[in-house]
């Protein structure tokens, strides 16, 4: 991580993430000190650590306007519920990134990219998602010439890894063990 610029943190607060990149995991940050941003929930990072290792971002705009992408893979959450919607893409007017949504489509509005595009404050984007789906055929992001929208496939299943992972889920569900990555209805994901 010593060649760093910015760390993107997306990870659910739980105790297995708790203080997770304090200590020596960041040592090596310590001399170029890259941008720390925390989209997700909890204490990854102990106060001693975030002031010796990192420069943390309090808003988000600070840190697109240095973006050369913006790739989205975060959950729909009401944390991140319209989190670039209405204005906040302006930041990105000068060095204009590439969008890219995979995630959920409810992080941004397709009025806001309609109009970050037609303003010049990014150059184009990959629609992977979108708040309401399918997008209606007469929608104006379908005659943008540098948007492409793909129907909700990101994520392309393997079918012997699913298959693999019901087997162990299944397993420790006989032994009244915890499931592997079973959803959270307090977090959203």
């Amino acid at each position: 991580m010593e060649d760093c610029d910015y760390l993107v943190s997306i990870l659910p607060g739980t105790s297995e993430t708790k203080y997770m990149l304090s200590g020596d995991v960041l040592k090596s940050c310590n001399k170029k000190k890259p941008f720390f941003i925390n989209i997700g929930r909890g204490n990854l990072i102990d106060s001693g650590t975030i002031q010796k290792a990192i420069r943390q971002i309090d808003k988000i705009s600070e840190f697109l306007e240095e973006c050369d992408y913006i790739i989205s893979v975060l959950p729909g959450t009401p944390e991140t519920k319209d989190m670039l919607s209405g204005e906040i893409l302006k930041s990105c007017k000068h060095k204009k990134p590439y969008f890219i949504n995979i995630g959920r489509g409810d992080l941004i509005n397709t009025s806001t990219i309609d109009k970050a595009i037609r303003e010049g404050w990014i150059c184009g984007a990959l629609l992977d998602v979108m708040e309401k789906e399918p997008l209606p055929p007469d929608h104006p992001l379908w005659s943008i010439p540098n948007v492409s929208i793909t129907p909700h496939c990101s994520g392309v299943p393997n079918i012997i890894q699913m298959a693999d992972l019901f087997v162990r889920n299944f397993n420790k569900f006989k032994e009244n063990e915890p499931l592997l990555y079973a959803y959270d209805f307090n977090s959203g994901y």
